[in-house]
């Protein structure tokens, strides 16, 4: 899953790295660490990628011959939100490989469905645990999230998948500003985008700002945040663990 992932390329200088682990965190012993496929043709293609890249993966569809069977045309006909749905389910189970073709199919169908670019993102995100593949699937994930934005400013999923590959690959204060930033307008966003999937209550977000406000060494701001994330969860495991740091 996507804690995996963030756990290989998180490596950052400065305070006791805190690697996250998408909102679950763990204090390891003496250092502190905050961890924060369709008819035969095409199903073997699938069956077969699952090990390859994304874009392996889409080049390969690309070369099934265009006389295809009546189950592919059928297929080719099912609506833009048909694929979309499949997209989050195969998402869900953990079919990555599957889930970006099934929301490359629903952008193929309707090129302005913002939610497909919104799931290309945490699917890129997801994808690998290899660390090589996974840098450059994170870069591929910042642009889909960018591209969902640039039609529906209001997917708040999208803002909070910014917000966590900001937190990734900051450089500088302002980066771990902007991922606040991303985090409140989330907030403040269709409250129905979130909490589908990988984080599942307001309390994590609320969470993932007490990490940011401590980097930044504003630790007023990040007691203020595991409250308001205790308020809500009171067991919550980041909050508490980040609280024993203050």
């Amino acid at each position: 899953m996507i804690i995996n992932l963030i756990k290989k390329v998180i490596s950052f200088p400065g305070r006791p790295k805190l690697p996250l682990n998408l909102l679950n965190v763990f204090v390891t012993l003496s250092n502190i660490f905050v961890i924060f496929p369709l008819n035969k043709g095409i199903r073997g293609i699938l069956s077969a990628a699952k090990t390859f890249s994304p874009l392996i993966i889409l080049i390969l569809i690309t070369l099934v011959p265009a006389c295809g069977t009546q189950t592919e045309e059928t297929e080719s006909m099912l609506s833009p939100q048909h694929h979309l749905q499949t997209g989050w389910d195969e998402y869900k189970s953990g079919n990555y490989s599957s889930s970006i073709i099934a929301f490359e199919r629903a952008l193929s169908a309707e090129s302005g469905l913002a939610d497909a670019y919104n799931g290309l993102g945490w699917a890129y995100i997801s994808y690998s645990s290899d660390p090589i593949i996974n840098l450059t699937n994170l870069n591929t994930a910042f642009n889909k999230f960018d591209q969902a934005l640039a039609i529906d400013s209001k997917n708040s999923d999208a803002w909070v998948g910014k917000a966590i590959l900001i937190f990734i690959n900051r450089e500088s204060k302002q980066d771990l500003n902007e991922a606040i930033k991303a985090i409140d307008t989330a907030l403040q966003g269709e409250q129905i985008y979130l909490y589908r999937h990988d984080y599942d209550s307001k309390a994590d977000l609320h969470a993932l700002k007490a990490q940011c406000y401590y980097y930044l060494d504003e630790y007023e701001k990040a007691t203020a945040e595991i409250e308001n994330t205790l308020e809500i969860e009171k067991e919550n495991q980041v909050a508490l663990k980040i609280k024993t740091l203050l």
